[in-house]
């Protein structure tokens, strides 16, 4: 396998046969999908059984010569990004190559030593054993499926759907949750029934040599196993700084190019691209939300902190309507034309081909901004409210069994009132059986509409256990459990298509396992949540920042509303159902409910939203199948 020094971003993509004679069939709809994520240059190998390749992304301009990454006995199919090379021999040689050399030395039980973002497959020729791996927090992805005859991996899910010998088809436990509104969890299960993800901080063992073998998990490392303890809070804030801005220091020291960045008007966010300034590096920052030239402020504005951000640290903000790019200007979209792949449907996220889970089309937006603007790096704030700047409260205190400390701040809380000791109960009581009933239960969401469920096939998957959503007490379980995973798989996906490399801070495996160390009341004030996380950075914030409750996009507000919206409504509608495939999902959609649905004329104000709602989940019902059709077309 062959891949350049300098390079830090690729895609790779594999299949191994358990016949080690049999015919090499499907490595072409892994190519032509994986190639998406690196135009830098592309090595394919072969053998006995097996083929894989690597499509490189250079973010540095000098890629330098080519080395292989194979020896005797091993081949490798690697993605990486290094953080801490310095840490080990620092030979001049690719993250890649470094990467997997020192597996073969120390063994994949090492990876916990690596600062990074990594995937990777290395197969072992003379012993038939074909490994896969993946970085501590999951933030590059790898996708796999194991059938009777053979292994397949790849970057990209798309590549394993494309198969000639793969059949393709919806998850049914995957529909159940969807059509429900479960917002379920998970660090392994995809939409497509016998496709996974690697495990994060994991790898996995398959034996070529029998086909009916179990694939042997291995966990390396795992969130908050090792609990770290500091003396008091300034020990356990300093630390937490000090943690945060070396993570950023070192993907800054990725690339000397231009730094795109998010600038959400939140404090995650707002920390790393004021970090990024103080840094001395160029960044050029992007916000979601319509820039304030266009739409005036509203009532608690997030750009009115952006604003206050960037006067600060006298720094410029784009905005989503400062792109004038056209969608088929868009990296993204090149190259899917270029793979032949790419099909003017009328829906552009259709036409992009993507999956189910690609839901926020505001990255891609922003990766087409800035890759015209010259940035190769984006810096994003994603993971900070999981578990870096966790948004502490009262239960969680109690949860954690922090007892003295929850019975003290819930004393304080009653300071003045009359009857303390009574309205002290009263208050505990009130919220622990509050919490527990609002914390114990599943998290759903607004676009579930059971109602279009097929009723036989509701009742065959009834007992689909969902995980319970523990984002708000359970930081630890809620991170295992997966509560990073569907902003990574975006970032993954629209970043490797445009040529952007996202870089996660929050993310960095130190950070995460030191914050969730931190005992959870320190996170919680009398006046604030986030406390220790406000507090560490309090010098560098603008008041508006540090003061800062909560966070919505309440400038889309101040966008006056169709006056007369059915006309648009109708068309959106019948272009859904005029693309719903009522033979393809009637084993999971009530069909007659559909009809109901579409024969139904102009909806009252109170039933526009419950009615949008299953327009959502319509479209991406037609989403998911045109990714599985498009996948097979050959270019």
């Amino acid at each position: 396998m062959i891949v350049g020094r300098g390079v830090k971003m690729s895609g790779i993509y594999g299949k191994f046969y358990y016949n080690s004679n049999a015919e090499l069939i499907g490595l072409s709809s892994l190519s032509k999908w994986t190639g998406l994520y690196g135009n830098a240059g592309h090595t394919e190998v072969r053998g006995n059984g097996y083929g894989g390749g690597f499509f490189a992304e250079g973010l540095k301009e000098e890629k330098g010569s080519y080395e292989n990454l194979c020896d005797e006995q091993n081949v490798g199919f690697v993605d990486a990004v290094i953080y801490n090379r310095e840490d080990f021999e620092n030979e001049d040689i690719s993250d890649e190559i470094f990467l997997f050399k020192y597996v073969l030395k120390y063994g994949f039980d090492a990876l916990k030593k690596i600062n990074g973002d990594f995937a990777g497959a290395i197969y072992d020729k003379a012993n038939r054993k074909l490994f896969l791996f993946r970085d501590h927090m999951g933030v590059r992805p790898l996708f796999f499926t194991k059938t009777g005859d053979y292994v397949a991996f790849s970057t990209d899910i798309r590549a394993i759907c494309g198969m000639e010998d793969f059949d393709a088809e919806p998850d049914p436990a995957y529909i159940y949750k969807f059509i429900n509104g479960y917002a379920d969890l998970s660090t392994e299960n995809t939409e497509i029934r016998n496709v996974f993800c690697v495990l994060p901080g994991g790898y996995i063992e398959f034996d070529l040599n029998n086909r009916e073998s179990t694939p042997q998990k291995v966990k390396y490392w795992l969130v908050g196993e090792n609990r770290i303890r500091r003396k008091n809070y300034e020990e356990y804030k300093n630390e937490l700084r000090a943690l945060i801005e070396d993570a950023v220091k070192r993907r800054l020291a990725v690339s000397a190019d231009p730094i795109g960045a998010e600038l959400s008007g939140g404090l995650d966010s707002g920390v790393i691209d004021i970090l990024i300034n103080r840094f001395g590096r160029k960044g050029i920052y992007y916000s979601w939300s319509y820039s304030p030239d266009k739409l005036d402020y509203a009532p608690n504005d997030e750009r009115l902190i952006i604003r206050d951000i960037c006067k600060q640290e006298s720094i410029g903000c784009l905005y989503k309507n400062d792109n004038n790019l056209l969608h088929t200007e868009y990296e993204a979209v090149k190259r899917l034309k270029a793979a032949g792949v790419y099909n003017d449907s009328g829906f552009f996220l259709e036409s992009l081909v993507l999956p189910v889970y690609a839901n926020t089309i505001q990255l891609l937006d922003g990766c087409s901004l800035l890759k015209s603007k010259g940035a190769k790096i984006m810096f994003t704030g994603h993971g900070g409210d999981e578990g870096v700047s966790h948004r502490g409260n009262a239960y969680e205190i109690f949860y954690n069994k922090e007892y003295y400390r929850y019975f003290r701040y819930m004393w304080s809380l009653t300071h003045g009132k009359k009857h303390r000791i009574a309205n002290f109960f009263d208050k505990c009581r009130g919220n622990l059986k509050n919490a527990h009933e609002q914390n114990s239960g599943v998290l759903r969401s607004v676009y579930g509409v059971p109602e279009l469920i097929n009723k036989d096939f509701a009742e065959k998957y009834s007992e689909t256990q969902i995980q319970k959503f523990t984002f708000f007490y359970d930081p630890i379980t809620y991170i295992r459990n997966g509560g990073s995973r569907n902003r990574l798989d975006n970032i993954a996906l629209y970043g490797g298509m445009t040529g952007i490399h996202y870089m996660v801070p929050y993310l960095d495996h130190r950070v995460v396992d030191y914050a969730v160390s931190i005992p959870r009341y320190l996170y919680r004030g009398e006046w604030k949540d986030r406390r220790i996380f406000r507090d560490a950075f309090k010098d560098i914030m603008p008041n508006s920042l540090y003061k800062l409750e909560g966070k919505e996009d309440t400038s889309r507000s101040m966008i006056k509303p169709k006056e007369d919206w059915y006309p648009d409504f109708k068309k959106r509608k019948e272009d859904i159902y005029n693309k719903f495939d009522k033979d393809y999902w009637k084993e999971y959609v009530d069909i007659s409910e559909v009809e109901k649905w579409y024969e139904k004329g102009r909806p009252t104000e109170e039933e526009r939203e419950n009615e949008d709602h299953k327009t959502v989940c319509l479209s991406i019902l037609n989403l998911l199948k045109n990714m599985i059709d498009r996948s097979k077309i050959q270019p």
